[in-house]
């Protein structure tokens, strides 16, 4: 009976640490796999963002200054 009892007991202590094992290899598998996901995102994101805007015009400076091209006009007319 001794002997059965170590035997079952190294076989708890073997299967628990394969446990432990497993666990911290599916938190790695996770954690690089959610930092991959993230990275591919982001970089996505940068290039899309890059790509899909013209170059920019600042549309309020635009129109201030055909305000006061306007404004000069009726000036020099009256």
């Amino acid at each position: 009976m001794y002997w059965l009892n170590l035997y079952e007991g190294w076989q708890y202590r073997h299967f628990r640490r394969e446990l432990i094992e497993r666990k911290i290899t599916a938190m790695v598998t996770f954690v690089l796999t959610l930092a991959v996901i993230v990275g591919f995102a982001i970089l996505v994101q940068s290039f899309s963002s890059a790509a899909s805007t013209p170059a920019l015009t600042d549309r309020d400076a635009e129109r201030m200054q055909a305000e006061l091209t306007a404004m000069v006009a009726r000036g020099a007319h009256h």
